[in-house]
């Protein structure tokens, strides 16, 4: 391996010459940065990282756990399926801002997250990002020695937090169906255990009663039931529920579009066409899934990718001595598709 001195030897400068231009200051002359420059090309040099954070205190690391990639049992979405796009998004953000991203997934061990805390912080890393697989209320049970910026869940101590506003999301979900022109309107959600599920049926409803919808003309079912360990499909109850009633709906919307898949086939038995006699609205946006049925499903998006960048800016500004909001709310979009385009 190549060293600082080889490098002074071959330019004919001294060490600390070769420091000078390694950093980047500009009291080197032109000529001797020139010469300097080619040696390190010649040998293929690299700066020790660890001698460079040593003189500046700071290591340009940052460090990212989450407990949603490996995690095992039950899980109210995918497994994966929101922790990718957190982590692209805060890795996109730190690297424009010159700092690296070290990733470690607890695999759903809480004495995991406090080792890997440990093992960051012998690494000297800057600060980290915590990304819950959901939605939710977290509990840091350890001390954290540098700025912490939690993603998609919050704390009771304050700690800068990005999360997703999805109670706004199912509100602009329920407007979407009223400017459509339905006046006859259902959500099939998520488990009202879960902070999503509360957070979407209030959406739903303050935006029934803002527009003024009869409540025999909005109704609500749970699609999935849960006892925090294994999630029970109870979409064909839901549905038959739903279709039983007096105000039967011209539009529906389902907790997510795995849920709105799912649903797709139970709506054909039962004589109902989506598409054609009930437009149906997913949650989140999965491209896999909305792409892929027939008809393609309208949704409206789960901003993960916008969080992992808000996550990180927020954590950079920390890391520079700012301060920030306790928790910051992003919404998605809603993405039309063919779902919605009755004949």
């Amino acid at each position: 391996m190549t060293t600082i001195h080889d490098v002074a030897r071959l330019a004919g400068v001294s060490i600390k010459t070769v420091s000078r231009v390694v950093n980047g200051e500009s009291n080197v002359r032109p000529s001797t940065k020139k010469r300097v420059q080619a040696a390190i090309e010649e040998i293929d040099f690299t700066p020790h990282l660890g001698a460079r954070s040593m003189r500046s205190k700071r290591t340009g690391l940052v460090a990212m756990i989450t407990g949603g990639i490996f995690a095992e049992g039950w899980m109210p979405f995918r497994t994966g399926l929101s922790t990718i796009p957190i982590v692209n998004g805060t890795q996109q953000s730190l690297r424009d801002d010159g700092k690296i991203l070290l990733f470690a997934d607890t695999f759903g061990s809480e004495e995991e997250f406090r080792d890997l805390v440990q093992l960051f912080r012998a690494h000297r890393v800057e600060g980290m990002v915590y990304s819950s697989t959901f939605h939710r209320k977290v509990s840091i049970a350890c001390r954290i020695p540098f700025p912490l910026v939690l993603v998609n869940c919050f704390d009771d101590r304050a700690t800068p937090s990005i999360v997703p506003n999805d109670e706004l999301a199912q509100f602009m979900v329920a407007e979407d169906m009223i400017n459509d022109g339905h006046r006859s309107v259902a959500l099939v959600g998520l488990p009202e255990s879960i902070m999503a599920g509360r957070l979407r049926r209030n959406g739903f409803f303050r935006a029934a009663k803002q527009f003024g919808l009869p409540n025999s003309h909005t109704q609500f079912a749970e699609g999935i039931q849960t006892d925090g360990k294994r999630e029970v499909n109870v979409l064909e109850p839901a549905l038959a529920e739903i279709f039983g009633s007096t105000g039967r709906p011209t539009g529906i919307c389902f907790g997510n579009d795995l849920m709105a898949m799912r649903a797709l086939p139970i709506l054909h038995q039962m004589g109902i066409r989506p598409g054609e006699d009930i437009a149906v609205w997913g949650f989140d946006n999965d491209p896999t899934i909305c792409n892929s049925v027939h008809p393609s499903l309208t949704t409206i998006s789960l901003p993960y990718q916008e969080m992992g960048i808000a996550a990180a800016q927020t954590l950079i500004n920390l890391i520079g001595g700012e301060t920030s909001p306790a928790k910051q709310q992003i919404c998605g979009k809603i993405i039309k598709r063919e779902s919605t385009r009755l004949n």
